[in-house]
């Protein structure tokens, strides 16, 4: 899963102005975001539903509408966390591990 497959299914959402999504689990999100124009419960249903676009449609996804997404420091923005250790050995096929001797 990339930032940018992640950024691309929420992007079209009508209303959705920012957002901010948090993994709270092996496939359980939080979904932070602003909308402008269009009620937040219907953004946050369509939203969600991008979202399990990438994430599987088993993932629970809720929402949360807020007034303003405030920049982690040093002033950027982040857009997806994880809360969950990266284990490296699910990222690796075992032919690429290193042997030791």
């Amino acid at each position: 899963m990339t930032q940018n497959a992640v950024d691309r299914s929420p992007s079209c959402v009508a209303g959705l102005v920012e957002y901010q999504i948090r993994q709270e689990g092996p496939s359980s999100y939080h979904l932070r975001f602003v909308a402008e124009g269009v009620a937040p419960r219907l953004v946050a249903g369509v939203a969600c539903e991008a979202l399990k676009t990438v994430y599987g449609p088993a993932a629970d996804i809720t929402a949360e509408p807020i007034e303003a997404i405030a920049p982690d420091l040093p002033g950027k923005y982040c857009l997806a966390r994880m809360l969950e250790p990266i284990d490296p050995h699910a990222l690796l096929d075992d032919k690429y591990a290193p042997r030791i001797p």
